[in-house]
């Protein structure tokens, strides 16, 4: 169990490594050779989007959301980072209750649903406001 606590947070690390890289370092990435329209966060940002204008919506149904992460780089590897600690988080607690594989589900599930709302309400609802400084 420690073993796979340890993977997975390198894992989690990895993930980190190359968001933090297609953010500040993309032009100088070994990911500035590969589709940059995946990968370049500049550009692919826009991919969730109808025709890459926010202004049409998204472009299908939870690009913006539950399926963010297939539309580019960065969101890719955010959701490998953070099922990473999730799951780095879920195997310890289950162990720790001798859990079925169903309630070792039931955990990471609860735990992934936690960290989406908060993170959908702070994000969508609180940190950004339509007032300006």
């Amino acid at each position: 169990m420690i073993a796979l606590t340890a993977i997975l947070l390198c894992i989690a690390a990895i993930a980190n490594s190359i968001m933090d890289t297609l953010v500040h370092h993309f032009d100088v990435s070994i990911f500035a050779r590969k589709n940059t329209l995946f990968w370049n966060p500049d550009l692919s940002w826009k991919n969730k989007y109808k025709n890459g204008s926010p202004a049409q919506g998204a472009r299908f149904p939870g690009s913006t959301t539950l399926f963010v992460f297939v539309t580019d780089g960065w969101h890719l590897f955010k959701f490998v980072m953070l099922n990473s600690y999730l799951l780095a988080v879920t195997i310890p607690i289950a162990f720790l209750l001798s859990a079925s594989l169903w309630m070792t589900l039931g955990i990471f599930a609860g735990l992934k649903l936690l960290q989406g709302v908060l993170f959908n309400l702070l994000y969508h609802r609180i940190l950004i406001t339509n007032n300006p400084p």
